[in-house]
C-alpha cells in the first residue's frame, strides 16, 4: 500500500466517527422534532404567506411572480430554499433540520485541525446538533429565521475551512472558495441586515492578506487568487439577483428595503428634527404636519397616514411603545406605513413608479432642509433611525439584556403552535411545504392535545432546554476567560494564533449582531426571533477557547510579529 493511500485511509478512519456521531445526533433530532408540527400562519402577507408565494413561483421556474407592494420587500434567499425543498418533496421542517445538521458537520470538519481532542470535538457536535433553539415555536413557521442559523454556520465553516486549507495549500482550497462565496451570497440575499457578517469575515480575511504581505503564505499569487475568487462569488449572488429584478421589474436591488430611493425617502423623513424627541417615534405628527407643507409628494399620503392607515399601523405598534408614545407609529413599523400609503395611492403598480415616488419625497424634503424651511439633521439615506447620543444608555441596557437572553435561552419556548387562517390557506401551506400543519385555531397560543409519544418527546426537549439554560451561561463566562488567557498568551509571544483569530471572529459576530438588534429595539422594534443565528455561534464560543489551552505548541502561530514565517498547519 502506498504512503498516499495509507494517509487517505487514516484520514477516512479519523473522520468516520465524526460522521457517525453527526448521523446519530441528527436521527435523534428528527425523532424529537416529530412532536412539533409546522405552524401555518395564513394571512401573513409580509412574512409566511409571502415567502410561500415566492417559493412556489421559483419552484415553477417563475422569477418571484407578478409585481405588487409586497413582492420585493424581502430578499429571495429563503424562497429559494423553499423551492429547493419543493423539488425534493420533503417536509419543510425536516429539510431545515437536515440543512442545519449538514452545516454543523461542515463546521466540525473545518474546525477539526484546531481541536486536537476528540472528546472536545464530540461535545461541540452534541451541543450544536441538540441545540434546543432549533425547536423553538417561532422556528416552526414558514419563516427565514429557521434557515438563517444554517447559513451563518455555513459561512463560518467555509471561512475557517479556507483559512486552514490555505495554510497547507490543500487541493480542497477551491471547494472552500466556492463554499464561502456561495454561502455569503445566499446569506446576503436572505435578510436585509446581513452586513453584520462583514466584520467577523473581515477579521478572518485580513489575517490572510497580512500573511501574504509578510510573505507567510506561499505561493502568494495563488493565495490572492483564492481570496479574490471567494469575494467575487460572494458579490456575484446579490448582483445576479439585482439584475434579474431589474430585467423583470425595472429596479436594480436585492429587495426594495435596500433600494436607493426607498432609503433616501426614509432617510430624508427621519432627518427632520422633533419638538419633543422620543426614542421609538421617528416621524411624529408635528413632523408629519411640517413635512406635508413642503413636500407635495408626501402630502398625497396625508389622508392615509392621518386616517385609517396610520391608525392601523399605530395599533400594530402599540405593544412596542410606552403610554406616552401610544397613538404614533413606532420606528420599526414606519417603513411599512409609508409603503402602505404609497400602495394606497396606487404607486406600487410597478417598481419604477414606486421608486420615482419615493425619489420625489426625498428630493422635496432634502431641498426644504437645505433652504432652512425645516430644522434637520445632516443628509442621510437609510431605513435605520438616525443616531443620537440619547440612545447610548438605552443601547447599553438593551445589549446586556439581549446577551443574557441569548446565553440563558430565556426566550426559547418549545411547544407546538396553532395554525391560523382558513381551510384554503391551511391546504396551501400543507401542499407547498409537504407537511401536515398544526390544526387551525383562532388563538395562536392554543395548540391541540398531544399523544403520549409526543408528550414524551416534548419532555425530553424541555429537559434539554433546562440543561442548556443551566450550563451555557457558565460555559460562556468561562470561555470568555479562556479566550482572554489565549489572547494574553499571544500578546506576550507577539503572535496571533489561528485559534485566537477564530474565537475573535465568533465573539465579534455575536457583539455586532446584538448591537445592531439592540439599536433596532431601542429605536423602533426588534424581537428575540432575530437572535436565531447567534445561538450556534455562542455554543461554539463556549468550547473553542479550551482547544488552545495546554496545546499551544501544536497550534502554532497564524501571524508572528517581528519576523516572517510561512504558515503551514501540516508542520505543526
Amino acid at each position: 500500500m502506498t504512503a498516499r493511500r495509507m494517509t487517505l485511509n487514516i484520514r477516512y478512519i479519523g473522520h468516520s466517527w465524526l460522521f457517525l456521531l453527526v448521523i446519530l445526533l441528527t436521527g435523534v433530532k428528527l425523532f424529537l422534532a416529530k412532536a412539533l408540527p409546522l405552524t401555518a400562519i395564513g394571512g401573513s402577507v409580509y412574512d409566511d404567506q409571502l415567502f410561500l408565494r415566492l417559493g412556489q413561483n421559483l419552484s415553477r421556474g417563475i422569477w418571484l411572480g407578478e409585481y405588487d407592494a409586497q413582492l420585493l420587500i424581502k430578499g429571495p434567499g429563503y424562497p429559494l430554499f423553499l423551492a429547493i425543498n419543493d423539488w425534493f418533496g420533503l417536509p419543510l421542517l425536516t429539510s431545515q433540520h437536515l440543512a442545519y445538521s449538514v452545516a454543523s458537520l461542515l463546521f466540525l470538519l473545518a474546525i477539526r485541525p484546531l481541536i486536537h481532542s476528540n472528546l472536545l470535538l464530540g461535545l461541540l457536535a452534541a451541543l450544536l446538533l441538540l441545540n434546543p433553539h432549533t425547536f423553538d415555536i417561532q422556528l416552526l413557521r414558514v419563516n427565514r429565521d429557521g434557515f438563517y442559523p444554517t447559513l451563518t454556520l455555513w459561512v463560518f465553516a467555509s471561512s475557517i475551512g479556507l483559512l486552514v486549507s490555505l495554510g497547507e495549500m490543500r487541493r480542497g482550497c477551491w471547494l472552500w472558495v466556492i463554499s464561502l462565496g456561495g454561502s455569503v451570497a445566499w446569506l446576503w440575499i436572505t435578510r436585509e441586515e446581513s452586513p453584520w457578517i462583514l466584520p467577523p469575515l473581515a477579521i478572518l480575511m485580513a489575517s490572510v492578506f497580512l500573511g501574504v504581505v509578510r510573505g507567510q503564505y506561499r505561493p502568494q499569487r495563488r493565495v490572492m487568487v483564492f481570496l479574490l475568487a471567494s469575494i467575487f462569488l460572494a458579490v456575484s449572488g446579490p448582483f445576479l439577483v439585482s439584475i434579474l429584478n431589474y430585467q423583470k421589474f425595472g429596479v436594480f436591488c436585492v429587495s426594495e428595503q435596500q433600494a436607493p430611493a426607498m432609503q433616501a425617502a426614509f432617510g430624508a423623513l427621519t432627518r427632520v428634527e422633533h419638538e419633543s424627541w422620543r426614542p421609538k417615534i421617528l416621524l411624529p405628527k408635528d413632523v408629519r404636519d411640517a413635512v406635508y407643507l413642503v413636500s407635495p409628494a408626501f402630502a398625497e399620503m396625508r389622508p392615509y397616514l392621518e386616517g385609517w392607515g396610520g391608525a392601523t399601523w399605530a395599533e400594530i405598534s402599540g405593544y412596542t411603545l410606552n403610554e406616552e408614545e401610544r397613538g404614533e407609529v413606532s420606528g420599526g413599523w414606519l417603513m411599512w406605513a409609508i409603503r402602505g400609503g404609497a400602495d394606497y395611492l396606487g404607486y406600487h403598480q410597478s417598481a419604477p413608479m414606486a421608486m420615482n415616488y419615493y425619489d420625489r419625497i426625498a428630493r422635496e424634503v432634502n431641498v426644504a432642509c437645505e433652504k432652512g424651511r425645516l430644522d434637520c439633521l445632516p443628509p442621510r439615506a437609510s431605513v435605520v433611525a438616525p443616531w443620537r447620543s440619547e440612545y447610548l444608555p438605552l443601547l447599553a441596557e438593551s445589549f446586556a439584556e439581549s446577551l443574557w437572553g441569548v446565553i440563558s435561552y430565556s426566550y426559547v419556548e418549545i411547544k407546538p403552535g396553532a395554525s391560523t387562517g382558513n381551510e384554503q390557506t391551511h391546504r396551501l401551506f400543507a401542499a407547498a411545504t409537504h407537511s401536515r400543519p398544526a390544526p387551525l385555531s383562532q388563538d395562536r397560543s392554543t395548540a391541540q392535545p398531544l399523544s403520549g409519544r409526543d408528550e414524551f418527546k416534548l419532555k425530553i426537549l424541555h429537559q434539554t432546554l433546562d440543561f442548556y439554560r443551566l450550563t451555557v451561561p457558565l460555559l460562556f463566562v468561562a470561555a470568555v476567560m479562556g479566550y482572554l488567557i489565549n489572547l494574553a498568551h499571544d500578546i506576550v509571544e507577539r503572535r496571533v494564533s489561528l485559534l485566537t483569530l477564530v474565537n475573535t471572529a465568533l465573539l465579534t459576530a455575536v457583539v455586532v449582531r446584538l448591537l445592531l438588534l439592540s439599536y433596532l429595539q431601542v429605536s423602533g422594534f426588534s424581537t428575540p426571533r432575530y437572535w436565531a443565528p447567534l445561538y450556534p455561534l455562542v455554543l461554539i464560543a463556549c468550547l473553542l477557547p479550551w482547544a488552545g489551552l495546554g496545546v499551544r505548541s501544536r497550534l502554532g502561530p497564524l501571524v508572528r510579529f517581528g519576523r516572517k514565517q510561512r504558515v503551514s498547519l501540516g508542520s505543526l
